[in-house]
Formats: C-alpha cells, structure tokens, sequence
C-alpha cells in the first residue's frame, strides 16, 4: 500500500477570518475552495491577476491592497500563501509562524520538478 506523501486535515474555520497572499493561479484556486467554507476570507495582493481580483470582488472577499503584515495577520485562524515564488512563500510562511498561525504554502509540483 502506498504512503501519503502529505497527510490532508480538517481545520474549522466557522466564522473565522482565513488570510490567502497571493496573486495569481494558485491564490485563485484556493479562494475558490475556501469560498465553499463558512470562513471569513482575507484576499492579500498589491496586484493580483484580473481573474484572482474579479473573483474576490464578486466573492465580496474582502481585500488588502499591500503586503502582508503582522497587522493584516491579527486576529486571522489560518493562513495560505499562494505566491509562486518559493523565496516569498518563505518569508511569508515565517511571518505567519511568528503570529502563532498554522501556515499552508501551495506548491506547484510541476514546477518544482521541471
């Protein structure tokens, strides 16, 4: 029988606020699954795809226009980092983690292994 490589958890996110960074695919994708949730969502990107940010708008996600901060963070359950940019998923894995916040970092597998 073959091993999970990653191990998938339930999380509860009942009128939580979720913090998503990013802008671009991935950002997407995980709004779109997190729009299903009954979390209260937080969009952070200076300049998101036009597709992330009529989404987010249509989703009446709401949206910080800047970076992410330990401001931006406080009170926040949970944190995703979509950047697509493994130096910035980092960083901001790191700050998530220096706020106490479980930190999920989506990785695009085929691009690491290209």
């Amino acid at each position: 029988m073959p091993r999970f490589k990653f191990f998938p958890l339930s999380y509860d996110v009942a009128g939580r606020r979720v913090v998503v960074a990013g802008h671009g695919e991935q950002a997407l994708q995980k709004l779109r699954l997190l729009v299903r949730s009954q979390a209260r969502l937080t969009l952070v990107a200076e300049a998101p795809s036009e597709g992330l940010a009529n989404f987010a708008r249509v989703s009446g996600i709401a949206w910080h226009r800047g970076t992410l901060s330990a401001d931006v963070l406080e009170g926040a359950a949970l944190l995703f980092i979509a950047t697509e940019d493994e130096a910035e998923d980092a960083r901001l894995a790191a700050l998530g983690r220096a706020a106490g916040l479980p930190v999920v970092v989506a990785v695009n597998e085929a691009k690491r292994t290209a």
